[in-house]
């Protein structure tokens, strides 16, 4: 069996993948990545019986106001990766 984990990121550079070959002694890791793109992922899950995708299930604050101003018709996209990154990205705790 294959089991493949994504920690899914805003950005491919951010992202890992890690396959999981298992056998009746366990498992063993058959592949780990960084930077990985959506047709990587999409290519691993095709050959995986489970798929886990570590991923942020709500918004961070920056996107809400980026959204609430979008919306009111007063918004100016960020050109530069900072820029964007606080869209996408929540505070770290450590």
């Amino acid at each position: 069996m294959i089991t493949v984990g994504i920690d899914l990121a805003t950005e491919p550079a951010d992202t890992a993948m890690a396959v999981l070959r298992w056998s009746a002694g366990g498992a063993a890791a058959h592949s780990l990545a960084l930077d990985v793109d959506d047709s990587a992922i999409t290519d691993a899950a095709l050959d995986a019986e489970k798929l886990g995708i570590d991923c942020p299930l709500g918004w961070p604050d920056d996107f809400l106001r980026f959204l609430q101003e979008h919306h009111a018709g007063h918004v100016v996209a960020p050109q530069d990766l900072a820029g964007r990154q606080g869209l996408g990205a929540r505070p770290r705790d450590d």
